[in-house]
């Protein structure tokens, strides 16, 4: 089926979508509403969920096969920047997390940060394995799995510092350490030094910029977050310490 859709996509016309669609319905049937995005529209017949330009981002799971794309519209759409494309169900919103290649169950240390291609970029770029979640309302969404095949590692929190003195960022960071912290996890959290825009924001490009990365025992770093949450009036503060 990859082989007909790539043949079929360096042909492709935007304008005649449909006749791909039907073309590739009647050549493998109802399989192919097990691709992501492929699904059975209101009026029974094959159609692809997908409205605009973005770029597709695969989601995997821990062996490495791929459970669903997310799609990073260039426009937003509906107020949403993304959405989630799987074989149930076509198209929605969800949260899912990442595992880039390589995962184990032997692994001593794992990064959590937000997205995928974040996770990817980060596993790239240092020793330590990430996962990806959809963002700072899910870094606690792989706790049952890790607690279940990775008991022992060390959880690297590593949230978009360049927005971490943003009380309602700071206030889910916290929440997510005591939620491992609880679980019986060893937890740090990963900071750099941010100029005055925030930058570099995220772990991907802190690690991409060669800058240099600390790490906060958890105790330290629930102390250092409830210290922002006192100080009313200081969300946009980036001006840190950090990596100096």
């Amino acid at each position: 089926m990859i082989r007909r859709l790539n043949t079929l996509v360096k042909s492709y016309d935007p304008n005649n979508d449909y006749k791909v669609i039907e073309e590739l319905h009647k050549e493998f049937g109802d399989d192919l509403y097990k691709v992501p995005g492929f699904i059975k529209n209101k009026e029974g017949k094959p159609s692809l969920n997908v409205f605009q330009e973005g770029i597709l981002i695969p989601i995997r799971f821990p062996q490495g096969n791929i459970h669903g794309f997310k799609v990073r519209w260039l426009y937003s759409w509906n107020k949403k920047r993304y959405m989630l494309l799987t074989s149930k169900g076509g198209s929605y919103f969800r949260d899912l997390f990442h595992f880039p290649k390589g995962f184990h169950d032997q692994l001593n240390r794992i990064r959590i940060t937000e997205g995928e291609l974040k996770a990817d970029i980060a596993t790239l770029f240092s020793e330590t394995y990430t996962i990806g979640c959809p963002g700072i309302h899910s870094l606690s969404a792989p706790l049952e799995f890790l607690t279940k095949h990775c008991p022992s590692a060390k959880i690297i929190l590593s949230p978009d510092f360049g927005e971490i003195y943003n009380h309602g960022i700071a206030e889910k960071v916290l929440q997510t350490i005591y939620d491992y912290q609880e679980a019986g996890f060893n937890v740090e959290l990963e900071a750099w030094q941010t100029n005055e825009n925030g930058m570099p924001k995220g772990i991907d490009d802190a690690l991409k910029a060669g800058a240099k990365i600390s790490h906060i025992p958890g105790d330290e770093a629930i102390k250092f977050l409830e210290e922002i949450l006192s100080n009313v009036g200081t969300d946009e503060s980036n001006n840190n310490e950090f990596g100096e």
